[in-house]
């Protein structure tokens, strides 16, 4: 496997994430919404909402390149204080700004 390209800066604009988040204009991934519906919520849904309604640029980690999708990063945040614990989130934006995808959502520090 080839080194991983990162990225100290957002490629995504927290205030266009954080706005479909808000209009519902998102997918979750099926091991995240899984996450969410077993030791949170099942109305996933709500959860990724109120998530991305605290982030904050501080909580920023890095962006990454993502394998599954070519010339695709993806955003991480951690420390994400939700429910009594620290989350880390990993999300993309599909071009056009039309959708946010959340590819990862758990508790900070879990390896899944």
């Amino acid at each position: 496997m080839g080194m991983r390209i990162e990225t100290s800066r957002p490629t995504y604009p927290l205030n266009e994430a954080k706005r479909l988040a808000r209009e519902g204009s998102f997918t979750v991934n099926a091991k995240p919404r899984n996450f969410i519906k077993n030791h949170v919520s099942f109305d996933y849904e709500t959860v990724i909402a109120e998530l991305f309604d605290v982030l904050d640029e501080s909580m920023f980690y890095k962006s990454e390149a993502m394998n599954v999708l070519d010339g695709k990063f993806a955003d991480i945040y951690r420390d994400v204080p939700y429910d009594n614990a620290d989350w880390y989130i990993k999300f993309f934006i599909a071009d056009g700004n039309v959708q946010l995808t959340v590819m990862s959502c758990k508790w900070d520090g879990i390896n899944d």
